[in-house]
């Protein structure tokens, strides 16, 4: 029925409408099973939010990847079977070939892995949650049907958006009461604008969840959009993974989001190659003993190839 209560009569099978009954005496009849319906109707009006723009001016300088990373990434690939898993994120090799290609357009699952290592190993003791893009895609799609975790559980949500081949990135942190949209493209045609209310519905819901009460959005919480400063943009049609990985492990370090330069874009996706391998664990028991010997966790060492390393390794490669 539109808009009405109905229960499930057992002898006819049939949903029947629940006539002049209230919701409290609707969920004792049904003891207390949760009704559902669909409706076109808003619940929720988006709120207007101040809009500023971020200063990055008492943030630290980002540290650019050194050559290294790229003789890293060759030599830590060869050691992994065709599957790694980076925490509950299973990524193939090919995901990482995909990645080092410049032509490549990063995939969502090396989107998630790396959000996932710069989520977990936020520093300053924050507690950040890296939203992965497929439960991004149902809240923006109003077909979320599970909240698995509670977002005020954490300082800094971040959410990683999709849509028309296109990669950008929202940032809710909850401490400081402020939203901020990072895109490496802001002219591409999206719904950003949909796509932030129903972001900004899911805090409230998370929120009344919580606290029992909505938020004041208006008055408490302050709004970014993306840059308009073309430095910050990229320059072709395959980098704005690579942007939006960098921007939000800039964010989570306190670092300023600088430019990266189109001639080293490929340096850059070796870096998110070379974090996520260092942090993935080989699926099989019989890669364990492939890597244990190069293997370093420490992403401020870098490994350097000698005719001995690559001795060692040349049994690693692949036939």
């Amino acid at each position: 029925t539109t808009n009405g209560y109905s229960s499930l009569n057992k002898t006819t099978g049939q949903f029947e409408e629940l006539r002049n009954v209230s919701a409290y005496k609707t969920g004792l009849a049904s003891r207390w099973i949760t009704f559902v319906y669909e409706t076109d109707e808003n619940v929720f009006y988006p709120p207007l939010i101040d809009k500023i723009t971020f200063d990055q001016s008492t943030l630290a300088e980002s540290v650019k990847p050194d050559i290294w990373t790229i003789d890293t990434v060759q030599d830590l690939l060869p050691t992994f079977t065709d599957i790694l898993r980076v925490g509950p994120i299973k990524i193939k090799k090919d995901d990482i070939k995909l990645l080092l290609d410049n032509d490549g357009d990063i995939n969502d699952l090396i989107i998630d892995a790396h959000l996932f290592i710069t989520a977990t190993t936020a520093t300053f003791h924050k507690r950040a949650l890296a939203m992965e893009t497929h439960t991004v895609s149902e809240i923006i799609q109003k077909k979320i049907k599970h909240i698995k975790k509670s977002w005020f559980d954490y300082d800094i949500i971040l959410c990683p958006i999709n849509q028309k081949h296109h990669w950008y990135l929202v940032i809710i942190d909850l401490e400081r009461n402020l939203i901020i949209q990072y895109d490496s493209s802001p002219t591409h045609d999206l719904p950003r604008r949909q796509n932030l209310q129903r972001l900004i519905h899911m805090i409230n819901i998370h929120n009344f969840l919580k606290n029992r009460t909505d938020i004041d959005f208006q008055s408490a919480w302050k709004l970014s959009e993306p840059s308009e400063d073309f430095h910050l943009h990229q320059n072709d049609q395959h980098s704005c993974g690579v942007y939006l990985l960098t921007q939000a492990k800039a964010y989570i370090n306190r670092e300023q989001h600088q430019p990266i330069p189109q001639d080293e874009i490929n340096l850059y996706r070796h870096q998110i190659a070379e974090e996520i391998l260092r942090k993935a664990e080989p699926i099989s028991d019989d890669s364990i003993s492939d890597i244990s010997d190069i293997y370093v966790p420490n992403t401020n060492q870098r490994i350097k190839r000698t005719k001995k390393t690559r001795a060692t390794k040349a049994k690693h490669q692949p036939k």
